[in-house]
């Protein structure tokens, strides 16, 4: 039986997470499958939920100064190198010698990479890109391209992120997309109460407060319902103070489902990012949509990306409360256009075993 060990920043849950996927697929293989959520500080998120698995997860030691690239960007290569150490004794106890494949998720579980051995095989799974999207401190962005090199397979969600790299480099890609989570097993109830009107985002893609404040009050009629790890500690102590804003966490899918399936519209209010411009489409999108959920969205990528899905993009805080409440007046479901089957569970499940299948091959 090959040993596999995933590392990520967020613990093991059944989502359409790619890193999710991905594991639930390695067990399902029969591989011995491993998961190390790292690394773990004051603001990780922590497991919210228990499910039958046979996934053996461990959890970094705390570590007290975390990695933040927008206050350490300025960073020396010997500072640089002084918190990666810092990081990597948090996950002494993992002996990465003993697995055939090491999967390391893109952003801070690159710190581990020089301690895995070259007998073990990596595998870089790019959920987001360090270099246009997490990170500028340069030794931090020299991180990715050391993986680029070591690993024997990448996994990207993208071709335009396949197409960044040289052609060599090339050669090792899987473009695999994301998809969506949906148990069809789940009775999914109404937990809104009375007459009032939802409105949800579900993710971890920080949110911008100012905007978020003028949708609650500008619509007084409506409840807004943040799920996920997606706003920072000083921004949700002003805005819990809003009477009609609910901050629910990190929460298991089968929680979160409910309140978008009985939701009005989904909310896409980023926080003003110039990395925004390399994220566009992606499966965040995909569970209002399968709701038929009317969405209103800060533009992120190209516009082109969301050709005939409906979505609706403000310019600004105001007009983007202003949409809100266009849409929440109309009470009309939207067809996406969307081709549901091939972002389903099962489809995103069917390549990533294909992929490791090759793996087991040697190919």
């Amino acid at each position: 039986m090959k040993k596999v060990l995933l590392v990520s920043p967020y613990p093991y849950s059944k989502t359409g997470r790619g890193m999710d996927v991905l594991t639930e697929c390695f067990e399902e293989e029969d591989w011995d499958t491993n998961h190390l959520k790292f690394p773990n500080v004051f603001y990780s998120v922590n497991k919210s939920n228990s499910f039958d698995t046979k996934v053996t997860e461990f959890t970094s030691k705390k570590a007290l100064i975390p990695y933040v690239d927008g206050f350490m960007k300025w960073f020396p290569r010997f500072l640089f190198n002084i918190m990666v150490k810092y990081q990597q004794k948090k996950a002494s106890f993992i002996d990465f010698s003993k697995y055939d494949y090491v999967v390391l998720e893109s952003g801070k579980p690159l710190f581990l990479l020089d301690k895995i051995p070259h007998k073990t095989k990596i595998i870089y799974r790019q959920s987001d890109s360090v270099r246009h999207v997490l990170g500028k401190n340069r030794y931090y962005i020299a991180l990715e391209d050391k993986v680029y090199s070591r690993a024997t397979k990448i996994i990207v969600v993208k071709d335009r992120f396949k197409n960044l790299l040289d052609s060599q480099t090339q050669k090792k890609v899987r473009v695999i997309r994301n998809g969506y989570s949906f148990p069809k097993d789940v009775n999914l109830s109404n937990p809104y109460r009375g007459d009032r009107k939802n409105a949800i985002y579900v993710g971890l893609t920080k949110l911008d407060a100012p905007t978020l404040k003028s949708i609650c009050l500008k619509n007084d009629n409506l409840d807004v319902h943040i799920f996920g790890n997606c706003i920072t500690p000083w921004d949700l102590k002003k805005l819990n103070k809003i009477e009609n804003f609910y901050y629910h966490g990190f929460e298991p899918r089968d929680v979160y489902l409910s309140y978008i399936k009985y939701a009005d519209v989904a909310i896409f209010p980023f926080k003003p990012w110039d990395a925004m411009e390399w994220v566009g489409f992606t499966s965040k999108y995909l569970n209002f949509m399968y709701f038929k959920l009317p969405v209103v969205s800060y533009l992120t990528g190209e516009l082109s990306e969301f050709d005939g899905m409906g979505v609706l993009f403000p310019k600004d805080a105001e007009e983007f409360a202003v949409m809100v409440k266009d849409v929440i007046e109309r009470g009309e479901k939207v067809d996406s256009k969307i081709d549901f089957h091939f972002y389903s569970h099962p489809q995103r499940k069917k390549e990533y075993k294909e992929f490791i299948k090759e793996c087991e091959n040697g190919d």
